[in-house]
């Protein structure tokens, strides 16, 4: 799994996110839960994945799970989203008789990032092109070409970043 995210829901709120395909996302639910809550269940979509941190004692997947101080949702998504907050997952919080007290929804929209190049230079990207893995030079060359910024961010006294003797900063 990639780079985890941290990400704060609040009960009876909806909370809209856009994640990367492959990446987790991170849920502190003792800090999301309403007072008095014990208890938890969670609901989602087919495209949505989740694990809970550290994993419940066995339970039947109908019964509310224990709220620990430690308790952790960990979210992904499998699959590019077909339009936007087209997934959905809720915690429903529960008090000590199972009561609800409050339920946190995330909508999500999943996208997908590729790097991949033109490596033989055709003008056709492909996914699979065994040359991506190597560059050589010239006419019969492959491989990527990496193309510099070399313009200027400045909106005054404009120079291309080439002439610039330091960058300070990025405006």
């Amino acid at each position: 799994m990639g780079h985890r995210r941290t990400l704060r829901v609040d009960y009876d709120k909806t909370t809209s996110i856009v994640c990367v395909v492959g990446s987790e996302l991170n849920v502190n639910l003792d800090r999301s839960a309403p007072p008095g809550s014990k208890f938890f269940s969670v609901k989602c979509t087919a495209n949505v994945q989740y694990n809970i941190s550290p994993p419940p004692a066995e339970t039947s997947h109908l019964s509310p799970i224990l709220l620990t101080g430690n308790s952790v949702l960990l979210i992904s998504m499998s699959h590019a989203s077909q339009s936007e907050r087209d997934e959905k997952l809720s915690v429903c919080y529960y008090g000590k008789n199972k009561e609800i007290l409050g339920r946190a929804i995330l909508y999500l929209t999943a996208i997908e990032i590729s790097l991949d190049v033109d490596a033989d230079r055709d003008g056709i990207v492909e996914k699979n092109n065994p040359d991506k893995e190597s560059w050589k030079w010239g006419p019969n060359g492959h491989g990527a070409i990496l193309l510099v910024n070399c313009d200027s961010e400045k909106t005054y006294n404009k120079k291309p970043d080439s002439e610039e003797a330091r960058i300070s900063k990025v405006t």
